[in-house]
């Protein structure tokens, strides 16, 4: 389900949000408009003068709740996808004619924004933001918003306390109950062959119906070949498309329009999410269950190598939470909405609180260990029992072993 909100100090006309409502309805199932607590017809929006409005995207359920006193809405998982038993990830919303107050989840995994005042939803509409400054919700935090004023109360990210003993068996216990919790019976998983993604894959498949491995790339691109082996070798359904330069730069324009991206690799990354998760909405599914945060948490990226020689576990520690900070700053918000932009809700197991808890305790030479990368973690994945090519997998950056990125930077060399 996708988010939209406005409110002003006094009524006003929505208008100008209309056409952007629009372009991201026609990925959804359907789409209500509330304005002063009264659900009013779509094609009458344009028209229509309030203090606030609400605009509601579908997949399924009904998130909305109206009170005497106005709105309450949950966005999460459990409105998108069947077997959903208790998602970690969620925001919740309730508006009044007075104020909106906005409850964030512990990593924010649902992302909203605030300008002056304005609840913005889950798409930071480059036109409707024009000059404004920009707040983004934080972590754990319940904002209270009148049209003149923001208050917040904030607990912030997770630190790191007293390491503790943390196991591969009790890891994986983890991730399987997180998997159980928030992941949908009929879901798409986006399946790049490596070993976040696959053990993701091998838990889904064992415990819940209908899941389909979904992957994208360019002609010849190393994830298509791997991930097909891998579904093959866990006997799960694969879906893969193949992507056009003409698709990919589409999709980086719309992307780039859309969400106001504009690093290469952000647009190329927004490209790979939007994509697979058009692609799950094609096959009926509206989860797209990825595996974000792995990285962060347990030491993927090759330059912890560098910070671990360089300045020993401090500085691995250090450089894994700075960008665990800049995953909720950036990395979520692309990739939440770029798939929301395709009609499905995105899912990240490895961001659960307890999972992300056990992470932050279990000592950094656990993650790194000389040039091994993510060793608690592979150790978690050997446990399950997926294929061998899976749990000894190197980190290969999404955005180069799809081609995507190279298309797109030519296209960027095109557009200056």
């Amino acid at each position: 389900m996708l988010l939209q909100l406005t409110l002003s100090q006094k009524e006003t006309n929505h208008a100008r949000y209309h056409d952007l409502i629009l372009s991201a309805a026609k990925s959804w199932s359907r789409v209500e408009v509330h304005a002063d607590g009264h659900r009013v017809p779509v094609q009458w929006f344009p028209e229509v003068e309030s203090r606030w409005a609400l605009v509601t995207l579908y997949s399924r359920g009904d998130p909305v709740k109206v009170t005497e006193s106005g709105v309450e809405v949950e966005v999460s998982a459990r409105y998108s996808a069947e077997g959903v038993v208790d998602p970690s990830s969620r925001l919740r919303v309730s508006v009044t004619n007075d104020e909106v107050t906005v409850f964030t989840d512990h990593l924010s995994t649902v992302p909203s924004f605030v300008a002056a005042g304005e609840v913005l939803g889950l798409v930071m509409w480059p036109r409707a933001l024009e000059a404004r400054s920009v707040l983004r919700s934080p972590p754990r935090s319940v904002l209270r918003l009148r049209p003149d004023s923001v208050s917040s109360v904030t607990e912030g990210l997770p630190e790191q306390g007293e390491t503790a003993t943390v196991t591969a068996q009790g890891l994986l216990e983890a991730i399987e109950d997180s998997v159980v919790r928030n992941v949908g019976d009929r879901c798409a998983v986006g399946l790049s062959g490596g070993l976040d993604s696959g053990l993701i894959l091998k838990l889904v498949a064992e415990r819940k119906r209908g899941a389909v491995a979904v992957t994208v790339g360019v002609r010849g691109s190393e994830d298509l070949e791997r991930a097909r082996r891998v579904a093959e070798k866990l006997g799960v359904d694969h879906v893969t498309h193949e992507l056009s330069e003409e698709e990919v730069v589409a999709a980086a324009a719309y992307v780039r329009r859309a969400m106001g991206l504009k690093s290469p690799m952000c647009v190329s990354l927004g490209v790979i999410n939007h994509v697979c998760a058009s692609l799950a909405k094609s096959l009926g599914r509206t989860q797209l269950v990825v595996g974000q945060g792995a990285d962060e948490l347990f030491g993927g990226y090759a330059k912890y190598v560098g910070a671990l020689e360089e300045g020993g576990y401090q500085a691995l520690d250090s450089a894994m939470r700075s960008d665990l900070r800049e995953l909720w700053r950036q990395g979520i918000v692309r990739d939440y909405v770029s798939a929301a932009l395709g009609g499905v809700t995105l899912t990240a197991p490895y961001l659960d609180p307890r999972v992300v808890e056990l992470a932050r305790a279990a000592p950094a030479e656990l993650k790194v260990r000389g040039s091994e990368r993510k060793v608690l973690l592979r150790g978690a994945a050997r446990l399950a029992s997926v294929p061998e090519e899976v749990w000894r997998a190197e980190k290969r950056a999404a955005q180069y072993s799809t081609g995507v990125e190279k298309v797109v930077r030519r296209w960027l060399r095109r557009t200056v």
